[in-house]
């Protein structure tokens, strides 16, 4: 669930618990200013994660999902299940190699999602059928193998994977369906979380009831074609429905009324035709993968057989 986070914290408990027991190696890089005054940062990996040491604080970036495989398998992946209970083990697990004290540890980045098997491919959803987020069109981003959607706006973006990809996965579909939180004014307001220390229970489920939320305003389709309409209007009403410019003309020219007006009736018409099975199968695997995460208890759960890094 919870994958790519940023974290900003105290630098004298981790930078004087990183020199005294050498659980990664740090490195200085110098920069001269304009005024000749030269500035020292300390850098460093800890296994999947960036670390960076300035002169007020401490810098922590990577993926808590790969972070527990590497930990677990020594295999750097994240398409498998990640609980809630492997995150907390997880990140108990990070807090103490790197001396991080959780209530004063502040996420500033934190992906949350899932991933869940499909019986349609992954590759075909995100190229045909996968259309608009609240009517307007996606960001589609090719620097990775895995093809994905993305649609952004100005605190969080939504992301739609084909999982399978990258990994070379043949046997099975899997579809990942995630809520990126770009600004940690996002997760203060909306989820009250201020440090590593309130991603609780709690937080899990208003995380994925957000999710959940912004999944409903995606428009997935499972076909680009309506077969024999009852009439012609229902045909136009679809083709124009499916197609982001026009949704681009009536945000800017049509009136509030006139907007909602046709947005019932396409609505109306994709239910009347029955075009939205695939999106009704996907939240419910969605419901179901979350439930399956959530149900299990910290205590019952060990990393065991991993290595710190030297």
């Amino acid at each position: 669930m919870i994958d790519f986070t940023r974290i900003k914290t105290d630098r004298n408990s981790v930078l004087s618990h990183i020199k005294n027991t050498n659980v990664i190696d740090l490195f200085h890089s110098k920069r001269i200013t304009d005024t000749d005054f030269i500035s020292e940062n300390r850098k460093g990996k800890y296994y999947n994660f960036d670390v960076k040491i300035t002169k007020n604080f401490s810098y922590l970036g990577g993926s808590f999902h790969q972070l527990f495989n590497m930990y677990a398998e020594d295999e750097k992946h994240n398409y498998n299940d990640f609980s809630y209970c492997d995150f907390q083990e997880t990140l108990d697990q990070f807090c103490n190699d790197l001396s991080v004290n959780k209530f004063n540890a502040k996420p500033t980045f934190l992906e949350f999602g899932l991933n869940i098997e499909t019986s349609i491919n992954p590759q075909d959803l995100i190229d045909y059928f996968v259309l608009m987020y609240d009517y307007k069109a996606p960001n589609r981003d090719t620097k990775f193998d895995g093809d994905y959607l993305e649609f952004e706006r100005t605190d969080y973006n939504i992301k739609i994977y084909n999982k399978s990809k990258p990994f070379k996965i043949r046997d099975k579909y899997i579809l990942r369906v995630e809520l990126k939180i770009k600004r940690s004014r996002y997760l203060e307001k909306h989820f009250e979380i201020f440090n590593l220390s309130d991603i609780d229970r709690l937080r899990f489920k208003m995380l994925f009831k957000d999710l959940l939320n912004k999944f409903n305003d995606l428009l997935i389709v499972d076909s680009l074609f309506l077969v024999n309409p009852d009439c012609s209007t229902d045909f136009e009403v679809f083709k124009n429905g499916i197609n982001p410019n026009h949704w681009k003309g009536y945000f800017k020219t049509k009136t509030y009324k006139r907007k909602d007006r046709f947005k019932k009736k396409f609505e109306n018409i994709l239910l009347e035709y029955n075009m939205v099975k695939t999106k009704a199968e996907i939240k419910n695997s969605l419901m179901n993968k979350f439930a399956q995460l959530m149900n299990c208890n910290v205590q019952d759960l060990q990393i065991n057989n991993y290595k710190a890094v030297a």
